[in-house]
């Protein structure tokens, strides 16, 4: 990424239009391959969309008129959660059903849930107070202090319970609450 980051920097939309072509092209490329889903260029998509979403936020911050309204922020927040619960849903969904493979999601799926989670996390700074206070708690603070070594062994976990608990795997709510 500092080879790409002073480009990405000047020009971000583009970088982020390249980006999403890379992915799209090699998804589309190595349709029926699951082994080549495990590499990078199928998510440089979703880097791009956290470079991007870093871009808006400080495009955000850096003058006051361009600043949300805590009303507007919290309605683009909780559209923006609802969205990313649904395309997770969607594209686990398949999986628990034994329908599709890991990261075999169709290109609409794949650029969709980066793009939603990034609208949750860029409009969090402008929701009311009383809606941020979940997520700028101590124990919400740690969790995020910790999160990135949660996200790197986060597939051994989930496999882990998988395999010693007996949770149905049909896509139901209930076997989502049980492995949550």
């Amino acid at each position: 990424f500092p080879l790409i980051a002073t480009a990405y920097l000047r020009r971000p939309f583009v970088g982020l239009a390249v980006a999403v072509a890379v992915s799209v092209v090699w998804r589309l490329s190595m349709d029926g391959r699951p082994e080549a889903f495990l590499q990078f260029p199928l998510f440089a998509a979703d880097f791009a969309v956290g470079m991007y979403a870093a871009h808006v936020y400080v495009r955000l911050c850096q003058n006051d008129r361009s600043r949300p309204r805590p009303s507007t922020g919290l309605a683009i927040f909780a559209a923006a959660l609802a969205t990313l619960g649904a395309l997770l849903y969607a594209t686990g969904l398949p999986i628990a059903r034994g329908e599709s493979t890991y990261w075999a999601e169709g290109v609409a799926l794949s650029l969709l849930v980066p793009a939603a989670f990034a609208v949750v996390l860029v409009s969090a700074p402008f929701i009311p107070g009383w809606g941020q206070r979940p997520l700028a708690n101590p124990v919400s603070r740690w969790l995020g202090e910790i999160g990135y070594g949660i996200f790197l062994v986060h597939f051994l976990v989930i496999w882990s319970v998988l395999a010693v608990v007996d949770i149905p795997r049909d896509g139901s709510a209930a076997s989502l609450a049980q492995l949550m």
